[in-house]
This record gives C-alpha cells, sequence and structure tokens, in this order.
C-alpha cells in the first residue's frame, strides 16, 4: 500500500472505521447545510437532523460525526436526539473538515403550583428567616421568581432554582412575599415585631488613672435575634480614654471621656462615664468632669460617684466638696448650688 506515494508495509488498522481511498478518486465536501438552523425542544420531544452534504459525489459523503452537549442531549441508535435537560446548546455536523452547527433549546418544565412549607413566618427587626417552597411538577428544575417589600425584608440570597430564600427582616409591622413562576403564584405572610434588645452596663461611671485599665461588663438582654450579634464600642475622647473590641478601656489623659456599647443593627446603647486623673494635676474643686469650669455637669457627675464604691483619690478630692472623705448626695447638691452661684464656696 501506498501513502503520499510511499510503499508502507504491515499497518494494523479497524476496517470499519479506517478506509483509504486513492488520491485520484478523492472528492472532497464543500459544504454541509442544515435544513433548521435552530431546533426548539421540550424535554423528552426527540429530532433527527436533517442536512444535506454537497456535492453528492463526495467520498465521505455518508459519515459525519456530531458534537453536542451530552448532558442536554442523548444521540438514540436510530441517529435522532432526545431532550433530556433544559438549556441551550450548538450541536455541531461535522465531517471531512467541514463543519454545520444547529441551534438548539431545550424548554424547562414548567412550574404549575408552588406552596410554602410553612404557612406563616414571624421574627423581630434584625433577624433572618429562611423561606422554603415546593414546586410541582417535581421534575421541574424551572426557576422560581420573588417579589417583596424591598423596605421590610432585604433578600440575602436564593438558592436551589429559587425553592430557598433567605431575608433579613428589617422594618417592623405586617409585610408578604410572594414566590412566582408565570401564573403559579405563592403569597407568605412575614410578621415583623419591634427589637427590643438592649446592652447593659454593670457600670454606668469609672474613674482612672492614666495607663490604668479597666473592662467594661456588658450584657444583651431581651435578645430574640437569631443571627449573633455583636457589641460595638466607641470613646468621645481618645486623648482621655481608648476602648477596644472587648470593651476593655484605657486610660490615656486626664478629663472626662463618655465609653458607648452600641448593639451592632440596633439602636439601643449603653454609656459609662469614664473619669481620667493623675495626681500631679490639679483642677478647681467641683470640676469633677476636669473641663476648667463648675457647671450642673459635674453636679450629675458627683451624684453618680456617690454610688461608686472606690473613687480614685484625686476624683474623690474633685467631688468631696464638703470635705467629709466620701462622695454623697450633699456634694452633688452643693456644687449644683455653686455652679448656678446660689453659693460662693463650697466651706
Amino acid at each position: 500500500m501506498k501513502i503520499n506515494g510511499v510503499e508502507v508495509e504491515n499497518i494494523d488498522y479497524d476496517s470499519d472505521k479506517v478506509s483509504f481511498v486513492d488520491l485520484e478518486d478523492y472528492v472532497p465536501i464543500k459544504s454541509i447545510k442544515a435544513k433548521n438552523s435552530s431546533v426548539t425542544l421540550d424535554i423528552g420531544d426527540s429530532f433527527t437532523p436533517e442536512v444535506t452534504v454537497s456535492p453528492a459525489n463526495a467520498t465521505y459523503h455518508d459519515y459525519v460525526e456530531y458534537s453536542y452537549d451530552s448532558s442536554m442531549l442523548k444521540q438514540n441508535e436510530d441517529g435522532s436526539f432526545t431532550a433530556i435537560q433544559s438549556g441551550r446548546t450548538n450541536m455541531c455536523i461535522n465531517s471531512d473538515g467541514v463543519s454545520e452547527c444547529v441551534y438548539v433549546t431545550v424548554n424547562e418544565i414548567p412550574v404549575k403550583e408552588i406552596t410554602s412549607e410553612s404557612k406563616k413566618y414571624s421574627g423581630t427587626v434584625g433577624n433572618i428567616v429562611t423561606i422554603k417552597v415546593n414546586a410541582k411538577p417535581l421534575d421541574s428544575i424551572a426557576t422560581i421568581n420573588w417579589s417583596y417589600n424591598d423596605e421590610a425584608v432585604r433578600l440575602i440570597e436564593s438558592t436551589d432554582n429559587g425553592r430557598t430564600c433567605v431575608f433579613e427582616l428589617t422594618k417592623t409591622g405586617s409585610t408578604t412575599v410572594t414566590a412566582y413562576y408565570n401564573n403559579a403564584r405563592c403569597e407568605i405572610p412575614i410578621e415583623i415585631f419591634k427589637d427590643e434588645a438592649y446592652v447593659e452596663l454593670s457600670q454606668d461611671i469609672v474613674t482612672m488613672y492614666p495607663d490604668e485599665t479597666y473592662t467594661a461588663d456588658a450584657q444583651i438582654r431581651n435578645e430574640t435575634s437569631n443571627q449573633k450579634r455583636n457589641i460595638q464600642w466607641t470613646s468621645s475622647n481618645t486623648a482621655v480614654a481608648t476602648v477596644n473590641s472587648d470593651g476593655t478601656i484605657t486610660a490615656v489623659g486626664n478629663g472626662y471621656a463618655v465609653i458607648s456599647a452600641s448593639l451592632e443593627k440596633s439602636n439601643q446603647k449603653a454609656s459609662i462615664i469614664v473619669l481620667v486623673n493623675s495626681s500631679a494635676t490639679s483642677y478647681e474643686l467641683g470640676d469633677v468632669n476636669m473641663d476648667g469650669k463648675v457647671t450642673a455637669v459635674d453636679a450629675m457627675l458627683a451624684l453618680k460617684l456617690a454610688l461608686l464604691d472606690n473613687p480614685t483619690d484625686v476624683i474623690l478630692g474633685l467631688a468631696d466638696v464638703n470635705g467629709d472623705g466620701k462622695i454623697t448626695a450633699v456634694d452633688a447638691m452643693r456644687i449644683l448650688q455653686y455652679a448656678t452661684g446660689e453659693i460662693t464656696q463650697f466651706k
């Protein structure tokens, strides 16, 4: 046997799959034309591509191969193809280096009925609600859509072709979310309640020396959210005191600062007053917050300090205006009288 003019012996090949043609007898394919450039099917439908190979006397006129998405189409023994999954794909018909493509669309099995696994959902603002629906027929994988009031709920994610949706509840009141596909609809009511959670601190005032640390004891009360929420800490004056994410307060310099503990995704917060002073710095008697003047604010702080067991000696010296060695409501009253001009001296 000669191949390209070269004598070749002892070639092993499958004669059912491979054939040799003398070059002078070879007629190439010039074109392949499909009768339909596109085909639309439902799942389970079958079709046979109708193609014309030119010229009619081409050597490989009767030999064509198909390339296609086997997850969508299945080739049958008679040469036809059956749609097995919805989607879109190109089926390419190839022979002798020439190709023609047919665009195939397989329709979804439409959803006829949608039902919710629960008739009603509820939760407080900030809660996460997972809603699951069932669709019939069961073998449909068509995507279910959702409509909702985006002021009352926020869509976090939709999975399983829309059969599972996760919403965050954002506003109190009654609302409805709707799962739908064409004319199939399922309305699901949600009742959203006010968030009653709040942060509680064990102390509302502390006195500290510079470089001293204090860890605030903060607890979340009346928590009904099904999502873990953190406490966020801030300082009104970082030159006086700073606070880290776990509520540890570090005294920096002399003065007055308010440390706030806010509940995440809530307007609720609690505060702790921090008074920092060193013995090396002196302030006017009664100037509890060390702002250079005696005001009603100092009287309020003195009243809070009256409930504190062990204020620092420096703060004690500022607030104990009657000099009895302790801070009481009497000191607070005297400071208020001084601030309003009712008295001109404490002793």
